[in-house]
């Protein structure tokens, strides 16, 4: 990992399952949970999120509106904010995955 440690990847794949195993305990009807589907939904967060990180369009898509070249207003700021946030977590998340 680049910044991290092995304690923060830990950390980050135990935030994972917990909110899976806590999702599928607040399951109303457990049998209907398929994992193929769960794992596809994953697969596919981190799918974008490679995007996002490793190809430069993505990378420059994202930083077009974080950096607010996009629309304008209150709104717009508590929604980049709110963006950047989540792309910082996503990425330190992803170097559990990628390295």
């Amino acid at each position: 990992m680049a910044d991290g440690s092995a304690a923060d990847a830990a950390r980050s794949v135990g935030g994972i399952v917990g909110l899976l195993v806590i999702a599928w305990l607040l399951s109303m009807n457990r049998k209907a949970i398929r994992p193929r589907v769960v794992f596809a939904a994953l697969g596919m967060q981190v799918a974008i999120g490679a995007l996002i990180l490793f190809v430069p369009i993505g990378n420059t898509v994202l930083g077009a509106v974080v950096g607010g070249r996009f629309g304008a207003g209150r709104l717009h700021v508590v929604a980049a904010a709110t963006l950047s946030n989540l792309m910082s977590a996503t990425i330190a998340g992803l170097f559990i995955g990628f390295g």
